[in-house]
């Protein structure tokens, strides 16, 4: 069972991946059409990897988290084995693979926030069993 303090971090943890998973399906939408909105949500979509990165900051140290942050910035190059080495947890790739894989065969809304759930849900899982004096 969770403690509350595991929840809140869960909770916040999938709106930051879920409002990333949004931005990334806004700006393949703008790129293919050749929008200028993409030139605004690229700025966003940084902002949101920088966020998640310093969500994961005080487990992984900010080394670890600013090298996140860079991997979820090359959002056309998302590679999902290196992020789960990268947060040492092998067991995540699956989930990222399903991730990156809905993302660039750009399924529908639906499809690609469960992806980002399912993600969000392993590295908080994992987090709660590795750190569990931090929650």
């Amino acid at each position: 069972m969770m403690s509350e303090r595991a929840n809140a971090f869960t909770r916040s943890f999938r709106t930051l991946w879920g409002e990333y998973a949004v931005m990334i399906r806004q700006s393949i939408g703008a790129e293919r059409g050749g929008s200028a909105d993409l030139r605004q949500l690229s700025p966003r979509l940084d902002s949101k990897a920088e966020e998640i990165g310093n969500a994961v900051a005080p487990f992984y140290g900010t080394e670890t988290a600013n090298a996140l942050t860079n991997l979820l910035k090359q959002r056309e190059h998302l590679d999902a084995r290196a992020i789960a080495e990268l947060l040492k947890q092998p067991k995540l790739s699956p989930a990222l693979n399903d991730f990156v894989a809905a993302e660039r065969r750009h399924d529908d809304l639906n499809a690609i926030l469960s992806q980002a759930f399912a993600v969000s849900d392993a590295i908080s899982m994992d987090l709660e069993m590795r750190f569990p004096d931090r929650f």
